[in-house]
């Protein structure tokens, strides 16, 4: 049975409590509004994770190596602001901090419209760098703000609602972003500037969304329960000495980012390749495979709040072990078949699949410790950002020196490999998680 819930709103330092009162939620009552800036934000994800592959490949016309570059310059980019973001996402106004990254990719869409207008590969990936230099400040605090405003046995449900929400943005992004995009190509083939207008809409709405949500949230509003407001238990802090304690706790922070790393770096050994992948294997034209491209991400996050309901009810180590060997036997058979409806089906279950794995390490690592939450979130990102460097370069040359299957293969023996390594970093987190979940909830 879980315990009551106290909802708590507190000064602008953090420190003496306001206001208090009891309630049943799951979230706190501006937790809804609060997530509603993916919304807005998203709109033009869809078109940015097809469009670089697109113009890369065939616009720009360079190689698998160096379109895995390419892709490479944004986490590149995101490892210089990550860690400051970590330690000030701890510190300072979570807020703010996501307004200077909403406004990064205003500024980076801009760049990239302008570079593709001037045929100037360096000017589109100064735009990517760019990205990942400035949205670098979004996701950290973002995150935190959403475990501070949900109750410890809904984290997934929560971090699944946001996925959610950026489903509901990407889908109307798509409509947008699909319509300009084929349009301008079919009817404008010389004027690439009109295919290319999505990217100054997003630029726009994501400004839009910053001050939107930097005016509206309040980052004082927190959710706590009662249990985790009781005193401690004098026995079992004896229990725990401070040197087991931090033994324990580097030993499996060790392990799990770099578990994060890999698991990154096996993501996008193949995601840069998979519509390259496509256009060989099925000859069909690019607007069809740019709809198979948004429709599988797209329907894969709207799942993600169902998936959030679930992996709440069960043990992160079941969560890793389940998806991972689900994961790799969706990969392995993507590689058998040709039929263009079997490669959708396949596409959106193991989007789905890797979401769902995503939304266990975000519940999982939401708990490690309440006080220092942007710290764990910000290195946790920082690794993972290594292996978007990595995977990338490692798929692109896969690709051009081995087969166009040698990307996707390569993957299917890291995400086997990644399962021990989860598990031994969430064995020993778990000894010293701070928001420990009790046995039973209803």
């Amino acid at each position: 049975m879980i315990s009551r819930v106290v909802l708590i709103k507190t000064n602008r330092n953090m420190r003496a409590p306001m206001k208090s009162l009891l309630t049943s939620q799951k979230f706190t009552s501006d937790f809804q509004s609060m997530i509603q800036i993916v919304f807005w934000n998203s709109f033009g994800f869809m078109f940015y994770m097809f469009i670089i592959p697109y113009l890369t490949s065939q616009y720009f016309n360079i190689s698998g190596t160096e379109i895995g570059l390419v892709i490479a310059a944004q986490p590149f980019a995101r490892l210089i602001t990550t860690p400051i973001v970590g330690y000030l996402t701890d510190k300072t106004s979570k807020k703010r901090l996501v307004l200077i990254g909403g406004l990064g990719r205003t500024i980076s869409y801009s760049i990239m419209f302008l570079s593709v207008i001037f045929n100037s590969i360096w000017g589109f990936v100064a735009g990517i760098f760019v990205q990942g230099l400035i949205v670098g400040f979004f996701w950290p605090p973002y995150n935190s703000l959403i475990a501070q405003k949900s109750s410890k046995y809904y984290r997934a449900e929560a971090y699944g609602k946001r996925s959610g929400m950026i489903g509901k943005g990407s889908f109307v992004g798509a409509i947008i972003s699909y319509g300009i995009f084929n349009f301008g190509s079919i009817y404008f083939p010389n004027q690439i500037w009109i295919s290319m207008s999505p990217f100054l809409i997003f630029a726009v709405l994501n400004a839009f969304a910053g001050v939107k949500f930097y005016l509206n949230v309040d980052e004082s509003i927190v959710f706590q329960e009662s249990e985790d407001l009781a005193e401690p238990n004098p026995k079992s802090q004896r229990s725990n000495s401070p040197q087991i304690f931090k033994k324990w706790f580097w030993i499996g922070l060790i392990f799990f980012v770099t578990a994060s790393l890999i698991a990154t770096m096996n993501t996008l050994i193949g995601m840069p390749f998979v519509q390259l992948y496509l256009f060989e294997i099925t000859a069909q034209s690019t607007e069809i495979i740019m709809a198979v491209m948004y429709a599988s991400q797209i329907l894969s996050l709207l799942l993600s709040p169902v998936f959030g309901e679930y992996i709440d009810k069960i043990k992160p180590w079941v969560g890793i072990t389940l998806f991972g060997l689900i994961g790799a036997l969706q990969t392995f058979i993507f590689l058998q078949v040709k039929s263009l409806w079997a490669l959708t089906l396949i596409l959106i279950l193991d989007y789905s699949i890797a979401r769902a794995s995503t939304l266990v390490i975000e519940n999982f690592s939401s708990r490690v410790s309440a006080k220092h939450r942007g710290k764990i979130f910000g290195l946790n990102e920082w690794m993972k950002l290594v292996g978007w460097i990595i995977g990338p370069i490692i798929g692109g040359v896969a690709w051009d020196s081995i087969s166009h299957q040698a990307p996707f293969i390569i993957s299917i023996g890291v995400e086997l490999f990644l399962i021990p390594i989860y598990l031994i970093g969430i064995y020993f987190l778990g000894r010293v998680v701070s928001e420990k979940l009790q046995t039973a909830k209803n």
